[in-house]
């Protein structure tokens, strides 16, 4: 069954509010981004209400007359309370990114540079999931969430070429470097045109500033670079803990890292986050959606993969590529993935594309 027509003239201001004009997609696209105005709808709704657009199966958006909440596993997109400041609609993102003068007729940057700025352990590079090294399959990953966008995977820089400052965690003692050293320094020292987006992949961990213990990872629009850090993910290092991010002093060299389906998840969600943000989305404040702001490395990882439909209609205006496809494609990805090391996180996602896809079935 596919989403159903929107008829509510209160929805169809609040989606064109969000996600602006859709009179070049199909009905079923259509009301795929007015899923949007559900964000904006009062969270206490009547009794009466029945939900629309295919959001669940059966499900309502808040509470129902009995009380309860709705299931939240059976719905596409759950809408977060959503404050005036911080927003940034489709409309706003794309007058901001066309008003800086970067964008030229929409024709955005189509090459990202995926680069591994650091000699990675032997156990980590040796690491394979079905008959693809880790790397390689993170770059694959990449080119299909980012479909209609050049990933070109490079292994020929080394950080020997950066001017950077670096400090010593003041707990565990691990050598940090400052991210914002690097990407507004990668293009020039690897001469690599401006024209280009870089995504680079440490093994040091990060961090943003003095005053902050760390950072996953950091994109700067106006750089074209994003840096993210494998460094966090060590178990000799860091454990997971109620916030995941206090060190383990007990842990011993024996305790290697594991590739797993969690370390695997770790790798996606944070380098497509990061990405997302070179093409000008700010965080995500309408639904729980991959560019969610994030405080712990917990935090983080439980975050949807996916965008909400505010944020996907900002990187299809970028890329172009085909919505259905794309999420087809993900969809095979993430179950060859799941094949090899099976994960929670990745099995839920693979659901929801299940679901999504049979609903953006046309008609």
């Amino acid at each position: 069954m596919s989403f159903k027509t929107v008829s509510k003239s209160s929805d169809k201001k609040n989606a064109r509010y969000l996600v602006g004009k859709l009179k070049n997609f199909d009905p079923s696209l259509q009301a795929y981004f007015m899923l949007s105005a559900c964000c904006l709808r009062p969270r206490q709704l009547p009794p009466d209400h029945s939900p629309e657009l295919g959001l669940g199966t059966g499900d309502k958006i808040g509470k129902t007359d009995s009380g309860k909440t709705s299931d939240k596993n059976n719905v596409l997109f759950m809408p977060r309370c959503v404050p005036v400041v911080g927003r940034q609609t489709y409309p706003m993102w794309k007058g901001v990114v066309s008003g800086l003068g970067l964008i030229r007729k929409w024709k955005f940057p189509k090459t990202l540079m995926f680069l591994p700025i650091e000699m990675l352990p032997e156990s980590v590079k040796e690491f394979k999931i079905g008959d693809k090294q880790l790397l390689q399959w993170l770059c694959d990953f990449l080119k299909i969430f980012f479909s209609e966008m050049n990933v070109n995977f490079a292994t020929n820089y080394n950080l020997s070429q950066v001017k950077f400052k670096t400090r010593y965690h003041s707990v565990t003692g691990k050598k940090q470097i400052l991210v914002s050293d690097l990407y507004s320094s990668l293009h020039s020292s690897f001469n690599i045109p401006r024209s280009n987006y870089i995504l680079a992949l440490t093994w040091t961990d990060l961090y943003p500033t003095e005053e902050l213990n760390f950072v996953l990872g950091e994109a700067s629009y106006s750089c074209r670079c994003a840096v993210f850090g494998f460094g966090r993910y060590e178990p000799k290092s860091y454990v997971s803990t109620p916030d995941g991010d206090n060190a383990n002093k007990g842990i011993t060299d024996e305790n290697k890292l594991a590739l797993d389906g969690q370390l695997l998840w770790k790798l996606i969600r944070v380098a497509s986050h990061e990405t997302c943000h070179l093409l000008g989305l700010n965080h995500c404040l309408f639904f729980e959606c991959s560019m969610n702001e994030s405080k712990s490395v917990k935090e983080a990882l439980h975050q949807p993969l996916f965008l909400c439909p505010v944020c996907l209609r900002k990187l299809h205006k970028s890329l172009g590529f085909d919505i259905r496809q794309r999420y087809a494609q993900l969809r095979d990805f993430l179950q060859n993935t799941n094949n090899h090391y099976q994960n929670d996180s990745l099995q839920a996602s693979i659901l929801w594309l299940d679901r999504c896809l049979e609903k953006l079935q046309i008609g």
